[in-house]
């Protein structure tokens, strides 16, 4: 919050409420001023001593004092330390009673009216295709051949059809959220659960209402045409990827066990490969993925490991669709002279390429000539299992911009796309949401009730949601490598040297980097001799 006339500022912090020399006071973890910061004597304060706690931080000169907003469990429970970072970002897995008022008179199942002018899809083998964790289920896939190339489906729950970007509470709070955080092993949900993972999820053996995109494409993954439907589909097999990719690839009997699935499965895979294979050619970036996955004990107060997030073909089939669906997305906004919301990603700056040329040649790698899809794309590929490969590819990584929502197509870098946008997940994005409300208003009305400059305001705010997620989950990822590293001190592991500063190599388990400092060699001259 900004300083006030009077020269008086407002943080909101997390730290740990404290006893000592006889007053009470409130430890920030990220605070480095010096000045204690002075909590009153009252009961809530007492009895909260030892505990995590979010607090507004007032600054007046050199005086600090801080009022608890919320307090939470013991320092060094796992769970509530978690719980205590998203709240200090604003995610919290409650909601407002008006909200819950609002969700308790949405049914939870498909009634006769919704029905109405929608277009029976019930017949169509829809698949979802999740986490083994997930109960927000959102987006569903099918496809079929056709003499011309192949006709796919992708169904995605219709969550305008229940959450209204109107002055409603369940509107209001949608967009106050923007997005919803998965921090830790926990999800802080845009939705209440009674709508995530009740009747706008695509649960197993459930009538739902999606709107669907259906896309013809040729033998070679590009777009022929394509219309949208709002529609009642029904999950004849929900996978998690794991099982997915035991289906195709007949292991574990699964191919058997799922034999009526298994030429469906593999007619999947086939698309998508026909899809990725367009998308490199056009120069799609394929950055390795590193997204940490902590393994907790079963009283969850411990990490016994962490591990890269899965990387079975499955999501790869995934990706492949939800991207030809958020293409066609971005046409649809075209082709009907519409104003829409898009994801976009910038060329990165000549300043930031140069700055990674540098690092390249400290590594004997050939930098990047012009910045295009095609010479980072063939850096990347050039990085592969090279030494220090791991490290220059972050690096080339971090040169780029950051992708973010605009009311403007400005076309996406990353993915050599023209025209992109976010339609496949209206449960957690609140981008998504807005863009089938887009589509729905004009399929029922032919025209959109979202204008240029109303898209604007919505994009600056959910791109600070976007970035308030990302730190959130920065912080708490940082938190469960130290408990982690804590659980096996003085145990042996393989790591990789990772890089270097002045004063010490970092090294890499997985996801998680550590620390070595040169004295231990004796100083930085000793190492190299």
């Amino acid at each position: 919050q900004n300083a006030s006339q009077n020269k008086t500022e407002s943080r909101r912090l997390l730290g740990t409420i404290c006893f000592e020399n006889y007053e009470y006071v409130f430890k920030p973890s990220r605070f480095v001023e010096k000045n204690k910061i002075i909590l009153p004597a009252t009961d809530e304060v007492k009895q909260s001593v030892g505990k995590r706690a979010c607090c507004v931080v007032k600054q007046d000169g050199k005086r600090y004092n801080a009022k608890i907003e919320r307090v939470f469990g013991v320092v060094d429970d796992p769970i509530e330390e978690i719980t205590a970072i998203a709240y200090s970002y604003g995610f919290t897995t409650e909601f407002s009673q008006d909200v819950m008022k609002e969700v308790e008179n949405i049914p939870q199942e498909v009634t006769p009216q919704d029905l109405k002018n929608r277009t029976d899809m019930r017949n169509l083998y829809f698949m979802p295709w999740d986490p083994a964790t997930a109960k927000d289920k959102d987006d569903a896939i099918y496809a079929e051949k056709t003499s011309d190339g192949y006709k796919v489906y992708v169904a995605i729950a219709d969550v305008s059809h229940y959450v209204k970007m109107d002055n409603s509470a369940l509107g209001r709070e949608a967009f106050k959220r923007g997005t919803s955080g998965y921090f830790g092993s926990g999800v802080y949900p845009m939705l209440p659960t009674e709508l995530s993972n009740g009747i706008c999820s695509l649960n197993d053996g459930a009538d739902r209402l999606a709107l669907v995109a259906v896309m013809n494409i040729d033998k070679k993954g590009n777009l022929l045409d394509y219309e949208f439907k709002k529609a009642v589909i029904n999950i004849k097999r929900a996978f998690c990827y794991e099982d997915a990719e035991k289906v195709y690839l007949c292991q574990d009997g699964f191919d058997k066990k799922y034999a009526y699935e298994k030429p469906l499965v593999d007619l999947l895979y086939e698309v998508a490969d026909v899809l990725e294979k367009k998308l490199v050619n056009r120069g799609k970036l394929d950055f390795t993925s590193k997204e940490p996955d902590f393994k907790f004990n079963k009283e969850r107060n411990k990490v016994e490991d962490v591990t890269v997030g899965n990387n079975e073909r499955s999501h790869v089939v995934v990706e492949e669709f939800m991207i030809l669906a958020n293409e066609a997305t971005a046409r649809f906004f075209k082709d009907h002279n519409l104003d829409g919301i898009y994801r976009i990603h910038a060329r990165p700056f000549e300043s930031k390429v140069v700055e990674l040329n540098k690092m390249l040649e400290c590594y004997g790698v050939p930098g990047i000539r012009s910045i295009t899809n095609k010479e980072y794309q063939n850096l990347i590929s050039s990085l592969k299992n090279k030494k220090m490969g791991d490290y220059l590819e972050d690096c080339a990584l971090k040169s780029l911009t950051r992708a973010e929502y605009s009311a403007e197509n400005e076309g996406h870098f990353g993915l050599a796309s023209r025209g992109y946008t976010h339609f496949t997940s209206p449960i957690r994005r609140y981008s998504d949401l807005v863009a089938h409300t887009i589509i729905s208003s004009y399929i029922s009305t032919k025209q959109s009730s979202l204008k240029s400059k109303h898209i604007e305001m919505i994009c600056a705010h959910i791109n600070n949601r976007e970035k308030a997620a990302a730190r959130a989950e920065k912080q708490s990822d940082y938190y469960l490598a130290c408990l982690w590293a804590e659980n096996h001190m003085n145990q042996n592991f393989d790591a990789r040297i990772y890089k270097f500063n002045a004063e010490s190599m970092i090294l890499k388990y997985n996801t998680v980097e550590m620390t070595l400092p040169y004295e231990i060699f004796g100083g930085r001259m000793a190492l190299k001799q």
